[in-house]
């Protein structure tokens, strides 16, 4: 045989010292022996050692992959097709799109929304359909007054299906796209007042029919402001940019954008013309509200900004979501996985990026609530939006922080709106009237309907603390 050679850190080997490994030679000779295929017995358990760890680190590698690939898959889902949140139309199905079913609009969406707590045996699993007034009382997060009070001011308000453009991408990266949006007035117009415009942007996997967005819109309807609910690009009656995952930070603050230039300049004269960028404010709800803190610092003349329970990156929604005790490993791989899957920059346009400001003509009033019990997107999170705010004293002024503990049926996100509805809309009257210099009665609160603060001095305790400036 041949002595073809080999190159090993301990030296040269030959194929002869293989015919000896289990010869009777001395130690000497029997250190020359393979074993593990590349190294002496006194050498074997060092490598075999070096494998298993080696295997190990393989495996933990192709865990933190896999994780990635499957965790961060789901985290940019296609927004079109979830069914988490309504669709555009009534139907059977998880989703329903345009010509599913029966179109929803402001005016007959209250008893089709998603109303959380009601007992499986009274309605379908996915919680579809029509909602009764006994199925409505199955649950015990809020009362049936509240469902009905939303639907008999929706039936004689005014709304229009409008459509606008994302503003273009600044870099010039993404597609500009035509919008979907509900434009609702309030029917409670004060004499000699424009009415404010806000803007409400629902959050992920949703769209302008959104069932936190259409409960806020009634909130703000009565109170007297007009309302503008866009669907981001891909959701909804939105177009899309040939991209249909979920992306977050990507371009989702310039689609907000587009649609405050709507509010702005009221292009089909919906609103009664054109109205001072200071009296347009943004208020987005949880994915929504992390777009919109971003939407608002890059652009300086919004008026304000409502932030309910809103991330202030997408990575830490992501964190949220993976069980605590994979975190440590299994979030590097999730975000990568993420990114990949979307196949774009899911952090380049957020809050942080957005935020610092150095000169400005005005502080900006911004105003930061959620529950500080919830799990998707855990209280730290708000915190850090605050200070990211707080940072910046000459550019805005953190007016409003409210985070009660709210929690029902096992669900603890943005829930303050549904389970203390009194003090939740006191919270949007006061943070709004103060930013655009109305009155302190503006809201008429008084002549509202209440559902948990019932006697008069509760309601006057309320209504005080609105005047104050929450």
């Amino acid at each position: 045989m041949g002595k073809a050679r080999e190159y090993s850190k301990y030296g040269d080997v030959n194929e002869d010292s293989l015919e000896e490994e289990d010869s009777d030679e001395s130690d000497d000779d029997a250190e020359k022996a393979y074993c593990c295929g590349r190294c002496t017995k006194k050498q074997c358990g060092i490598s075999a050692g070096v494998s298993v760890c080696c295997s190990i680190i393989l495996f933990v590698v192709f865990y933190i992959c896999v994780v990635g690939m499957i965790g961060g898959s789901y985290f940019v889902l296609p927004p079109i097709g979830w069914g988490w949140m309504e669709g555009l139309t009534d139907c059977s199905t998880y989703w329903c799109g345009a010509g599913s079913g029966p179109l929803l609009t402001p005016q007959n969406i209250t008893r089709y929304i998603r109303w959380q707590g009601i007992a499986p045996d009274n309605a379908s699993p996915l919680n579809l359909g029509y909602k009764t007034d006994a199925m409505i009382e199955s649950q015990t997060c809020y009362s049936l007054k509240q469902v009905t009070d939303m639907e008999a001011y929706n039936n004689v308000s005014g709304y229009k299906h409008v459509s606008m453009y994302s503003r273009p991408d600044p870099q010039g990266l993404a597609a500009t796209v035509k919008l979907g949006a509900w434009a609702m007035k309030t029917k409670d117009n004060r004499q000699g007042i424009m009415p404010p415009r806000i803007i409400v942007q629902h959050g992920i996997g949703s769209c302008e029919n959104n069932r936190y967005g259409q409960y806020v819109a009634w909130f703000l309807r009565s109170m007297g402001f007009d309302v503008l609910a866009p669907a981001l690009r891909c959701h909804g009656s939105s177009e899309c940019d040939g991209n249909d995952h979920t992306t977050w930070g990507w371009i989702y603050p310039y689609d907000v954008l587009g649609a405050f230039d709507y509010a702005v300049n009221d292009p089909d004269g919906y609103f009664g013309g054109p109205i001072d960028p200071a009296k347009v404010g943004m208020l987005g709800i949880s994915m929504g509200a992390f777009v919109v803190a971003t939407a608002f610092a890059l652009e300086p003349t919004v008026g304000a900004a409502f932030i309910d329970s809103g991330p202030a990156t997408p990575k830490a929604t992501l964190k949220a979501q993976l069980p605590s005790w994979i975190q440590w490993f299994a979030l590097p791989g999730a975000w990568w996985g993420a990114n990949w899957n979307a196949g774009v920059d899911l952090n380049r346009y957020v809050p942080e990026k957005a935020i610092p400001c150095y000169n400005s003509t005005r502080m900006r009033p911004v105003a930061i609530v959620g529950s500080s019990a919830d799990t998707f997107v855990p209280i730290s999170e708000d915190a850090l939006v605050a200070d990211m705010f707080a940072t910046y004293k000459e550019c805005y002024v953190v007016q409003d922080l409210w985070f009660p503990a709210d929690t029902c049926g096992g669900a603890d996100h943005v829930q303050e709106m549904f389970l203390s509805p009194d003090l939740f809309r006191a919270h949007v009257c006061g943070f709004f009237t103060k930013a655009f210099n109305l009155p302190c009665g503006y809201c008429k609160l008084d002549e509202l309907p209440w559902y948990n603060h019932n006697t008069e001095e509760e309601k006057k305790m309320v209504i005080d603390a609105v005047c104050q400036v929450v």
